[in-house]
């Protein structure tokens, strides 16, 4: 009987060892990154101070969100960058501007405009689009909006950072944010992608390290999480009978 009880008590330590050792393997285990070394550090929050948001609340508790983890400073009418921590774990490198002051309101040259609604319906520009398009929108817009640069400049030099204003209404999903928040980056790697090609006929992930500080330092993006309350949408329209 005893031998049996030692022989069971084996099994039992022997099936506890081999499930302890896959929890470990499957909880250490770091899922490759869709982006190459180049990339990352593009979009690197690395110097960041990071921390998640209740992203679909009132803008202004919002707001009082971040001035807390920036030890309850006033953030009006200042660029405030950090890192916003996803549902996923991912980490986005953004920024807020409280806009507080209309006569200190941020310029529209190169301000872009993302507006998501609580159906997850997209506007990029007042351009109806779809969530999962931004990136290929995003690079669209970019090399239109630079393509007469070529005739007076090398291609892409003497560029002004782009902004990309990303908003939404009350009742809009937290992970339909989330998702806008991370094909917006994507879009941010084509452009540089872009740039790279442009600039030394290589692709991002190809540039060398001197290229690569030359990219980064000449030119910039921008996500900034817009904090202006969104008007409510217009009523609809009379039907006259």
């Amino acid at each position: 009987m005893k031998r049996r009880e030692s022989k069971n008590n084996f099994i039992y330590f022997g099936i506890a060892i081999v499930a302890i050792t896959f929890l470990f393997v499957l909880f250490s285990y770091e899922k490759p990154s869709r982006f190459c070394k180049n990339e990352l550090f593009i979009i690197s929050t690395d110097s960041l101070l990071k921390f998640n948001l209740k992203l679909n609340q009132l803008k202004d508790s919002l707001a009082k969100d971040v001035e807390h983890f920036f030890y309850d400073s006033d953030i009006c009418d200042k660029n405030i960058n950090f890192g916003l921590i996803l549902s996923n774990k991912e980490v986005v490198n953004v920024s807020v501007f409280k806009e507080c002051d209309l006569n200190l309101l941020m310029s529209n040259r190169n301000r872009f405009s993302i507006l998501l609604n609580h159906k997850g319906q997209l506007l990029l520009d007042e351009d109806m689009t779809t969530i999962d398009s931004i990136p290929n929108k995003i690079l669209k817009q970019f090399i239109n909006d630079y393509s007469g640069y070529e005739k007076h400049y090398s291609p892409y030099q003497n560029l002004h950072n782009q902004s990309f204003f990303v908003n939404w209404r009350l009742l809009t999903p937290k992970d339909s944010i989330e998702k806008v928040l991370l094909k917006t980056q994507e879009g941010f790697v084509k452009i540089y992608d872009e740039l790279a090609n442009k600039r030394y006929s290589k692709n991002l992930c190809e540039l060398n390290e001197k290229e690569l500080f030359e990219l980064k330092n000449g030119f910039d993006c921008h996500l900034v999480l817009d904090f202006f309350p969104l008007p409510p949408p217009p009523p609809p329209p009379t039907i006259i009978k």
